[in-house]
């Protein structure tokens, strides 16, 4: 009796023992595998509460390059960006249109504009429209600009700042008011003074969706003026080519760089196969008829040139 009450003893003081230690053993194990805590301090020095201001994406520097077909399985088309908006993404403009081309338009509408800002009466019974048009246009052109590798006269920040000004000089073009008036001429004044190389103060740039840059209508009706007015007229026979050649190489490079803009994503449509296809054809048309000029091959620029005027035809049918 005094053997198995001595037994049991035993045995309740090592089944403690076992219950005992492992707890023990385990918290201090635990705890010495737990990291160190630094105590925060009350005041952070000012360079770290920087860190901690504003969107932090602002502060980066450069740009990321599109995203390869490896890391999306989607291929990216040669000349373009994955995404189209002036805030995010690249599109190769200088595979469409080339800086100058870019410049000598903007510094051709200047006068063009002049004669329905003449006189308010001119403005009033119409020409408040094609002041809104060419503002467009202008609003355009500065976008690509700010986006052009090749871009000299005017920096990437000075072109978007424009962009966003003269964007909104045209949705004001749209009062056919005095006021319209006053406000269209002031901003044509200000277009003279960036061609003329002289200061203008802008607003810093924001970012932009190209939709509202300028209304696909007006740039539309652009490429229309360059199909059937310009380059039509250009190439009635080979002396009149040769004397225009270097309008239809312009000519061809605006109608390249507007048809990449009506499909950027921020457009109707842009992700429409049939409407995008389109869009390629003029592209490869214009490049066409710019190749056709260089050469002075009259046959090319007429091949060239049917072939966007049918191209356009069939896409006003189905896009109207």
């Amino acid at each position: 009796m005094r053997y198995r009450n001595g037994f049991r003893l035993v045995l309740a003081l090592f089944c403690l023992q076992s219950f005992v230690a492992p707890t023990t053993s385990w918290a201090e194990r635990k705890k010495e595998k737990e990291p160190l805590r630094v105590v925060p301090p009350e005041q952070w020095d000012e360079e770290t509460e920087k860190l901690f201001r504003g969107d932090p994406t602002e502060r980066l520097q450069g740009s990321r390059e599109p995203r390869s077909r490896l890391e999306t399985g989607v291929d990216v088309p040669s000349g373009q960006s994955e995404k189209g908006s002036t805030g995010a993404g690249r599109v190769a403009w200088e595979e469409f249109i080339s800086a100058a081309v870019l410049e000598d338009e903007i510094k051709s509408i200047y006068p063009q504009m002049a004669q329905h800002l003449a006189r308010i009466g001119a403005f009033k019974s119409g020409g408040h429209k094609d002041i809104e048009k060419q503002f467009a246009e202008v609003a355009v052109l500065f976008g690509i600009l700010a986006e052009h590798p090749e871009a000299e006269r005017w920096t990437a920040g000075d072109a978007a700042a424009a962009r966003d000004h003269f964007a909104a000089a045209s949705r004001s073009a749209r009062d056919s008011t005095a006021q319209g008036f006053r406000e269209a001429k002031n901003r044509h004044e200000d277009l003279g003074q960036l061609i003329r190389g002289e200061g203008l103060d802008l607003s810093p740039a924001a970012s932009t969706l190209w939709s509202n840059v300028a209304d696909r209508r007006a740039l539309m009706q652009r490429l229309d003026q360059a199909t059937n007015e310009g380059l039509k007229m250009w190439s009635v026979d080979q002396e009149t080519m040769v004397k225009n050649r270097s309008a239809i190489i312009h000519e061809s490079q605006i109608v390249a760089a507007l048809a990449r803009v009506i499909t950027l994503p921020e457009y109707d449509y842009h992700d429409d196969d049939e409407f995008v296809t389109y869009s390629g054809k003029l592209t490869e048309g214009a490049k066409g008829l710019q190749q056709g000029a260089t050469e002075g091959d009259l046959s090319k620029i007429h091949f060239n040139l049917g072939e966007i005027q049918k191209t356009c035809s069939r896409c006003h049918e189905e896009y109207k």
